[in-house]
């Protein structure tokens, strides 16, 4: 069975002497709807977990190429081909048999609670609109069902947006922030059993953030990214696949063939 693994890379090159890249803008695209979707993860020994997504839009224009990248650059470094049939329906330019929202893409090398964009624009570059994801999310889960989730506002990490959703109605919540070197503490109410702020390191140094969520109750969620100079640490990384070893890649290969068979008998039944 033929297994085709979609890689979109992201890569940047920074330099002080190198003019800033064109950005792309939203246009003339009302009715799109442009999705990410997580359709598994592969629990690697070597390389930890993988996860992949599948990409879709609805309401594309039809029989029009497109490309599909990470980022808001006009010339971006990798892009995906695509074309939308008859119907609107996304399919790989490589090969039209291939429904674009049927091919994993695997996340490489992406920080816990980093956010991602991705790009749908027309060949001719009239058509352009986005989605963002986080393809690690940081999040975790009370008893209840309550959800403390946060996302860097930079690779550093050191601007964090923290968010609680269905807690308690105007419960009372305790936010710490801890390191090696700062501490901090503030209160809430959530609100219609929700919150949002936003999070600064006091440091531009580094290390790794603990954030907890007292809840009245007594229950404790707990988050931790890195931050500063520990963010640029490769084992910080997740999806690197330089880690993985033969048997990560038998793993993964069996996996994404349930996952294949899994979608082609949805599709077929």
């Amino acid at each position: 069975m033929k297994i085709l693994l979609i890689i979109l890379l992201c890569v940047s090159c920074a330099s002080s002497r190198t003019p800033q890249p064109e950005t792309l803008q939203v246009r003339n695209a009302p009715a799109i709807v442009l999705t990410c979707k997580k359709a598994l993860t592969v629990e690697t020994k070597n390389a930890g977990p993988i996860n992949y997504y599948v990409f879709d839009a609805k309401k594309v224009p039809p029989n029009r190429k497109y490309h599909l990248q990470y980022g808001d650059r006009v010339h971006p470094t990798s892009a995906l081909d695509v074309v939308s049939d008859e119907y609107g329906e996304l399919y790989l330019a490589s090969d039209r048999t291939c429904l674009l929202r049927e091919q994993p893409n695997s996340m490489n090398y992406y920080l816990p609670g980093q956010e991602e964009s991705l790009w749908l624009v027309s060949e001719d570059g009239s058509i352009a609109v986005c989605s963002t994801f986080i393809p690690y999310p940081l999040i975790a889960y009370g008893a209840d069902g309550a959800e403390l989730s946060l996302i860097r506002q930079d690779l550093r990490g050191t601007e964090i947006e923290c968010h609680g959703r269905y807690f308690t109605q105007n419960e009372q919540i305790e936010i710490s922030l801890e390191s090696d070197d700062f501490s901090k503490v503030r209160s809430l109410l959530a609100h219609k059993g929700r919150f949002d702020l936003s999070l600064a390191s006091p440091t531009t140094f580094g290390g790794i953030v603990t954030v907890k969520a007292t809840r009245q109750n007594g229950e404790t969620l707990t988050l931790s990214y890195p931050f500063g100079r520990e963010s640029f640490n490769k084992d910080a990384y997740l999806g690197n696949p330089a880690k993985l070893q033969d048997t990560d890649l038998d793993q993964i290969e069996e996996a994404l063939k349930n996952f294949y068979n899994k979608t082609t008998h949805e599709r077929l039944t």
